[in-house]
Parts: C-alpha cells; structure tokens; sequence
C-alpha cells in the first residue's frame, strides 16, 4: 500500500443558501471535498472562509434542550457551522490530503499486525496440533452455545481461533479437555438403581451435602433437611442416589463417608448428563465408614 501517493480530490459545490437559527443566520454554500475515497462537507462564506458543520445540534438547535435558552447549541452558538479553515478552500484540501494519507498508513499498520498475528496463530498450531483439533472440535459442536461445555473452555476455544495461546492458557485448556472426557466416560458407566417405586439399597460414598431451611409450605410447616448425593461402589458403581432427609444420620453425614441407604425410587433424573436416581419416602442410612477429619486447632 502506498501512503506516500498523492490522493485525487474533487470539489462539488452546491447552491448559496440561509443556515443557522433566525438569530445567528448567515448565508453559506455547501462544498463536498472528495479525497480519493473521503468524504467531507464543508460550508463556504461570503468572505471565502471555509466552515466545518457543527456535528451536535441541528441547524443551530439542539431539540432535547429546548426548555434551556430555546434549545441553541452552545458549541457553534446556534450559527451550525464551526470555523474549520480561515486561509479558504486550499488549506481545506491540504488538511483532507493529510488525513488520507494518515488514514492509509493506519490501515498499512493494521494489516501488517493482521498478518503477523495470522502467522504466529499458524505456528502455534503447528507446534501443538493435538490441542488445536480439539479446540477447532469444540467451536464446530458448541456453534456459540456456551453451555455446551465448560465456560472457560468455551472462551479459550474461541479465543484460539483468533490468537495463539499462552502456555499457562494452553495447559489449561488441555486439562480442561481431560476433565470432559473423563466425566463424559464416568457418565457412559452411570445407570439408574431400579425401577420408580421400587425400595432399593445402595452402598457408596457421600460427595455432596447441603442444609435445606425449614420453612412454610402450601401445606404447614416443614422442617429442616439435609440434602446428599451418593454415588455407588462396590457392587452399585455407577450409581449416583440423591436423597432429602431430616434423619439425624443425614445430618451428620459428611462428604467422603461411605453409608448404605436404603428407599423407594422416587424419580430418574439427568445431571450433566448423569443418571441420577432420586429416593424419597422414609429412607434409612446405615454409616459403613466415616472420613477422617483434623482435629481443631
């Protein structure tokens, strides 16, 4: 590209007219200034100045503030034009010159780090192509979906079609993936306990407890409740119960206990596309083994 070259300009001017509010009128013309593909309006007075538009008001009146003065436009005193170029139209076309040439040695500069960031996105790839297939995969299956998988996967996914990676990124981009597979795997192992409406026994250990508040329901009072989400070993692996109880060994279960509860299923439901079995009713908890906690300090 060639900033140094002397831009065509073409001048149009238009007919004499009246511009600006009643008070502050002034008879100008308008003269459309064509710097090879810029294009700039200006206004020339009898005295030969050359006027820039004022880009803030309309004809001198600025409408949302006509309870204020009666709206005029304090920046170019209600005459909508601002003095641009005393010397006349001359200083006008040297300044339009300038600023075209300034315009394409920014585009140069622009294309230029285009480039180079194209080219180092290219060697990023190459120098870890696993990665990179991965990622491409994960923008083709989401197509702007972000809760098709992990957030920050989803971002760093789409920020390498762009840019390459800084290796902390990369890194965790990989560890990421290696969470996905290793969940979507655990969740092709995943199966419901039982029928609905079946009274079914699972062994396995407590990975999630939450207190539920009492309250008032549409039916009285209900009392507090712990809720816990067990998943299977042994001979029920791949088996994942969820259970809201106000039974005192609920309470006192902890996340890395193993505990064989005993219920009716409830409900199969689906979590991050693992099967869950929901038991309800009166269930029992028999606690097989408690985790080891460190004393207070």
């Amino acid at each position: 590209m060639n900033t140094t070259a002397t831009p065509t300009q073409t001048i149009e001017t238009g007919e004499w007219t009246t511009i600006g509010r009643i008070e502050c009128q002034r008879t100008a013309r308008p003269i459309t200034l064509t710097t090879g593909t810029r294009k700039r309006v200006l206004f020339e007075g009898r005295n030969g100045v050359i006027y820039d538009g004022c880009d803030r008001c309309e004809n001198g009146t600025r409408w949302e503030y006509m309870g204020i003065h009666g709206g005029i436009c304090y920046y170019c005193h209600g005459t909508a034009v601002r003095l641009a170029f005393k010397d006349g139209i001359e200083q006008a076309k040297k300044r339009e010159r300038t600023n075209w040439k300034a315009d394409r040695r920014r585009e140069q500069k622009v294309a230029e780090q285009a480039a180079a960031a194209a080219a180092e996105l290219v060697t990023w790839k190459a120098a870890n192509p696993e990665l990179a297939r991965e990622l491409d995969a994960i923008v083709e299956a989401t197509q702007n979906d972000p809760s098709a998988v992990d957030g920050h996967l989803y971002e760093l996914a789409y920020k390498s079609q762009r840019q390459p990676l800084t290796a902390k990124q990369a890194a965790y981009a990989q560890r990421l993936i290696d969470e996905e597979k290793a969940h979507a795997a655990y969740a092709a192992t995943c199966r419901y306990a039982g029928v609905i409406g079946d009274r079914v026994t699972v062994t396995g250990k407590v990975v999630v407890t939450s207190f539920n508040e009492g309250g008032y329901g549409p039916y009285g009072p209900r009392s507090a409740s712990m809720f816990l989400v067990v998943e299977g070993t042994g001979a029920d692996e791949g088996v994942v119960v969820t259970v809201s109880s106000s039974a005192k060994a609920a309470f006192d279960a902890q996340r890395g206990d193993v505990m064989t509860i005993t219920g009716a299923v409830k409900k199969h439901d689906t979590r991050d596309d693992v099967p869950q079995t929901k038991l309800g009713g009166r269930c029992t908890f028999v606690t097989v083994s408690k985790v080891e906690t460190e004393p207070a300090k």
